[in-house]
């Protein structure tokens, strides 16, 4: 597991904090103003730097270009 946030990349499994100490899990989408969006269960959800906890790398990651292009 990875512990950097600024290594994330699209299809990454990102591990966060969801609720009074409830860690949750969701795949990296795409890279927003707040922050990364993931699927979780079909619903969005931001993971920012505040509530990430770690992230495994996927398969077929890739960089979000076009995210940090705009929002950066």
């Amino acid at each position: 597991m990875k512990h950097n946030y600024l290594d994330i990349k699209i299809n990454d499994r990102l591990y966060f904090i969801d609720g009074p100490k409830k860690i949750s899990s969701g795949k990296a989408v795409i890279y927003g103003a707040e922050g990364w969006i993931v699927k979780l269960g079909g619903l969005p959800y931001i993971v920012s730097g505040g509530n990430y906890v770690s992230h495994r790398e996927g398969k077929n990651r890739h960089t979000d270009h076009l995210g940090h292009f705009l929002n950066d």
